[in-house]
């Protein structure tokens, strides 16, 4: 998923840019770092918790060091797990088994056993019902990405019109 924002006055930072590029790039650079932070938190926020080593899907939410390219400010805020768009986006039914596993509901077992509390016979039990449920009618997205992005606009927005006034100020000082 790619979401970009427009904000005002970029225009006028191109003409910015050929007076003073390194201050440019240093202050935008910080206004897409401070930002992509922050997309990052209000995401993980949103996450649901997992029973998995370090954090499951909530830990695998990373912001990526800022680049430029083409003349933008490029930041990723985004994970490598393979079950994240799962999670944003819901599923349609589908029975839930693992094949790679030996006993496919394994990761649901351990998340009733972790969540709900329930142990062996009565954990694979719920499991199966979940399972059973799950291909009947599929999972609701929790859409952590967009509601945390969606969350974080304002700020970024903030940020960036505060990096131009900067830019601005330090050129007039010069």
């Amino acid at each position: 998923m790619k979401v970009e924002i427009a904000l005002q006055g970029f225009a006028e930072l191109a003409a910015l840019w050929q007076q003073a590029p390194e201050l440019v790039q240093r202050e935008m650079e910080a206004a897409a770092e401070e930002s992509a932070a922050m997309i990052q938190t209000a995401v993980v926020e949103r996450t649901p918790q997992g029973v998995g080593a370090g954090s499951g899907l909530s830990g695998s939410i990373l912001a990526q060091p800022v680049t430029f390219f083409e003349g933008d400010v490029v930041s990723v805020v985004g994970t490598s797990s393979t079950y994240a768009v799962p999670v944003e986006l819901g599923t349609k039914p589908h029975f839930p088994w693992d094949k790679s596993l030996p006993f496919g509901l394994t990761p649901l077992v351990e998340w009733v056993e972790h969540k709900l509390g329930y142990t062996d016979e009565k954990a694979v039990s719920v499991a199966y019902a979940i399972a059973v449920t799950i291909s009947r009618k599929g999972t609701e997205g929790k859409f952590m990405f967009r509601d945390g992005f969606k969350a974080s606009e304002p700020y970024i927005k903030q940020r960036f019109g505060r990096a131009l006034a900067q830019i601005k100020q330090e050129l007039s000082a010069l």
